[in-house]
Order: C-alpha cells, then sequence, then structure tokens
C-alpha cells in the first residue's frame, strides 16, 4: 500500500532536527541547552513512530506506507521504504528507547552536545535500516552507523577505547565489504535471471539461488551483522 504522505521518511529523519538543535545550542547554558534539543527532537520522533503505528492497518497482508522513487535508475536502485509488522515493533521501541537514552545521561558533563549528537546520527542510521527495502539504501544506513559508533566507542569509552573504536572500525569495515560483495553478487545472479538490474528486496524474493552458493552469501552477510550484535 503506496502512502500519499512521506510519514516514513519523516520519521526516519526526524533526528536530524535534533543533530541541528544540538550544533546550534552547543555552546549555550553549558551545553544543556543541547541537550534539551536532542530530548526534545528524540520526543518528537517517538510521537511520530505512534503516527506510523496508528497508520498501519493490521490484518492488511503486504507491505504499508510505502514510500518509492527512482534514485540510480540505470541499475535499479530505489529509494525505496516499507513497513510491516514484524519492522514496525522495533520501529517503534526504538523511537521510545532514544529519549530514555537521552535522560539517563543527562549528567554527562564530557563533551555532552557531541554525545547526544553521534546518539541521534546512529538512530537515524537504525531507523532507516528497518524500513529500507532497496538493499544499496539498506547498506547506506548501515554504514551510517558505523561513523558515530566509531567516535561514542572511542570518546566515551572505558580503559583503551581508542583502541577498542579502532579494531571494531577495523572490523566493521572488513564485515561491510563482505555484505557489499554478498549484495552485489546477489544483484548479478538477479540480472542473469531477469534481464534487469534491480536491488528491491521484494523483486529478489523470485530469485532461485543453488544451496551452495546461499551458503556463501549468508556468510558474507552474516559476518557484517555477527560484527555488531556484542553492540
Amino acid at each position: 500500500m503506496t502512502s500519499t504522505f512521506p510519514l516514513l521518511s519523516l520519521l526516519v529523519f526526524s533526528p536530524l532536527l535534533g543533530v541541528l538543535l544540538v550544533l546550534t545550542f552547543r555552546d549555550a547554558h553549558q551545553g544543556r541547552a543541547a541537550q534539551w534539543g536532542a530530548v526534545t527532537s528524540s520526543l518528537v520522533t517517538a510521537i511520530l513512530s505512534l503516527f506510523v503505528w496508528t497508520a498501519f492497518q493490521e490484518g492488511t497482508a503486504g507491505l504499508q506506507l510505502v514510500e518509492r522513487f527512482t534514485w540510480i535508475g540505470s541499475f535499479g536502485i530505489d529509494y525505496f521504504l516499507g513497513l510491516d509488522g514484524l519492522n514496525l515493533f522495533f520501529l517503534v521501541a526504538t523511537a521510545w528507547l532514544q529519549p530514555l537514552i537521552l535522560l539517563a545521561s543527562w549528567n554527562m558533563q564530557e563533551r555532552a552536545w557531541q554525545f547526544n549528537l553521534h546518539l541521534l546520527l546512529l538512530q537515524c542510521g537504525v531507523l532507516g535500516c528497518f524500513v529500507a527495502l532497496d538493499v544499496i539504501l539498506f547498506y547506506v544506513f548501515f554504514e551510517l552507523m558505523l561513523i558515530p559508533l566509531y567516535f561514542l566507542i572511542g570518546g566515551w569509552g572505558r580503559t583503551q577505547s581508542l583502541v577498542a573504536a579502532n579494531r571494531f572500525f577495523i572490523y566493521t569495515v572488513w564485515g561491510s565489504l563482505l555484505m557489499l560483495v554478498s549484495l552485489i553478487y546477489t544483484a548479478v545472479l538477479f540480472y542473469q535471471s531477469a534481464g534487469y538490474w534491480s536491488f528491491q528486496i521484494t523483486d529478489w524474493y523470485q530469485l532461485e539461488i543453488p544451496v551452495a552458493t546461499q551458503v556463501w552469501l549468508f556468510l558474507g552477510m552474516f559476518l557484517a551483522f555477527a560484527i555488531k550484535i556484542p553492540l
């Protein structure tokens, strides 16, 4: 079911409002204004998630609140968002956990505005991953999470935090490359089968892939996810 109003996009990118507020008020009132901006933005995101929840029609088959337009047409890459019952739960949970996380870290004094900035960017990436139905778009959101995570680990971790951040970065880059290779190879298989390029998950459902190839593709994608599981 295609949406006439870009509600999912509004939800996914709403944390960027908080980013702007944090950058604008980072030096005001010893950083407290930036923290209030981050919390306010996260509450806006949480409220938007309730609008998404109420707009979702239970018992209706297929994807809902779909937003889609051509991004890189020659390779079948689209800006493609959609919702089902499973990712709805994770979407709402992520939206409501964020203000709790920000409030729990309220007393942090060390570069508080930067900490809040990275948390908001991280939330944007996570929300995008839950609703992206184009694998390249999903990959972009997935990699967006890497940048704030690196700075969060390196800047606010405990003993040898910078060493841990560098190791995380190296392992994540290798995992991400394996995922990218797996995704591109799957797209090639689809092209060979259908005669045109597509990176849409909904199109890939029709692929018939040999079991041995499925195992290798699974390993490439699993390693990229497994690296982030401890987080």
